[in-house]
């Protein structure tokens, strides 16, 4: 049985082709406790486009945080599985700036991973904020 598509796509406007972090396709799972989506990542000469899996209960705690940042407080803010090492974070400081960073593995007979980070500022979080918050009422 097919999750439903809660959002075609979530994107940090980062305004840069260099920082970018999309999530396309994001389903909620038929138990409503997690998400998966796909992942665009790239963040100067990197990236990674791939699946990612997060749970609902850090969707909520990261679009509380993500709001104080937006409103210029410090915070960090994580989407991740309950299980996994693969994490997506925005920390912000008092000076508005967020670094957008992550760590994303393939487990497989060849293993890869991918730790990356980039610098954008608060401005940017308004939009994703609104868009985290559609998938949650999803």
């Amino acid at each position: 049985m097919c999750m439903p598509i809660v959002s075609k796509k979530i994107e940090l406007q980062t305004h840069s082709k260099h920082k970018v972090l999309v999530m396309s396709n994001v389903e909620k799972s038929l138990s409503g406790s997690d998400y998966t989506c796909q992942l665009l990542v790239r963040s100067g000469p990197y990236s990674c486009d791939r699946p990612f899996y997060f749970e609902d209960s850090f969707l909520h705690d990261a679009v509380n945080q993500l709001k104080q940042m937006d409103e210029g407080m410090p915070g960090t803010a994580v989407l991740k599985g309950p299980w996994d090492d693969e994490c997506l974070g925005f920390e912000s400081n008092d000076m508005g700036h967020v670094v957008v960073s992550g760590e994303l593995y393939e487990r497989s007979e060849t293993p890869q991973s991918l730790q990356f980070s980039f610098q954008t500022d608060q401005t940017v979080l308004g939009s994703l904020i609104k868009d985290l918050e559609l998938i949650l009422h999803a």
